[in-house]
């Protein structure tokens, strides 16, 4: 069985930072794990807000489907195998307003990006943690304090974006 999700202190302000399992939780296949901050409170880069009440009411559903992928899933890439480099494990909402999460890569040589993804990490570079689907409120677009503000979705993937 692997460990809980650490204290909030123990993620990076870019949003992942990478751990070993502790001794005696390693799940075979699955040692690349990661810790990751996939939403804060704050406006994103498209001007808006993801309400935490909204990722709570859509957790289920990406911790049973959702992946973690390299960069964002399009119509044209969603289908590429090789943009899907690893799962959720757990989803942790504190009182700040973060969305938590841990979750683990890929091993397969088959997956190149996953292994670029840890690669990053272990040579202390960071990556930025972005989550993804649809947005299901288009009829009922929410501004609350001035910002445009999402208040349902289907979550369907975790983007990890190298920091250039």
């Amino acid at each position: 069985m692997l460990d809980t999700l650490p204290t909030p202190d123990t993620y990076t302000p870019y949003g992942i930072a990478k751990a070993a399992p502790a001794p005696g939780t390693a799940v075979a296949g699955r040692e690349w794990e990661l810790y990751i901050t996939s939403s804060t409170p704050d406006t994103d880069l498209e001007g808006e807000r993801v309400q935490q009440e909204a990722l709570k009411m859509a957790a289920p559903y990406y911790l049973a489907k959702g992946r973690l992928t390299f960069e964002h899933i399009t119509n044209e890439t969603r289908l590429d195998p090789s943009m899907y480099v690893g799962e959720p494990i757990e989803v942790k909402f504190p009182s700040d307003g973060r969305t938590l999460e841990r979750g683990w890569l890929y091993q397969s040589p088959y997956k190149p990006k996953a292994r670029e993804v840890w690669g990053i990490l272990e040579s202390g570079g960071s990556l930025y943690a972005s989550i993804g689907g649809m947005r299901l409120d288009q009829g009922g677009k929410k501004t609350i304090d001035g910002v445009p503000t999402i208040t349902s979705l289907l979550w369907t993937h975790t983007a990890l974006t190298p920091i250039q």
